[in-house]
């Protein structure tokens, strides 16, 4: 058998006995409510963030006494989370945020600069 015909018969029994899940990412250490607090230069907001994952693609909402709402884009790649939500004034705010020991660190770049935001489950 030539070499390029095993290759494909080799990939298509991979991906018959694991199906495409074992080339997804694995999502799992960033899904579920996270208790976020932003640090506006001394003014402390907190926020949740809840993260779901459908069909191999992360979906999250956030949602604080001011409000709430679906964020966007989100991404989970090498301990890296990003995503975008609404600013409530017609404009964006995207957040990148990185896992370490089960926390959440980073910051939310809005029109007025940097503003750090942290997460705990």
């Amino acid at each position: 058998m030539p070499i390029k015909r095993m290759l494909i018969v080799v990939i298509c029994v991979v991906s018959a006995v694991f199906g495409t899940s074992a080339f997804a990412a694995d999502n799992s250490a960033i899904l579920g409510k996270w208790a976020m607090v932003i640090d506006a230069q001394g003014k402390v907001f907190e926020v949740d963030l809840n993260i779901t994952e459908e069909a191999g693609k992360l979906t999250g909402s956030i949602m604080s006494l001011q409000g709430g709402g679906p964020v966007s884009n989100m991404v989970f790649e090498n301990d890296q989370l990003s995503y975008v939500s609404d600013d409530g004034q017609g404009g964006s705010i995207k957040t990148t945020l990185k896992l370490e020991n089960g926390e959440l660190k980073g910051n939310l770049a809005t029109q007025m600069g940097e503003i750090p935001i942290t997460g705990k489950r």
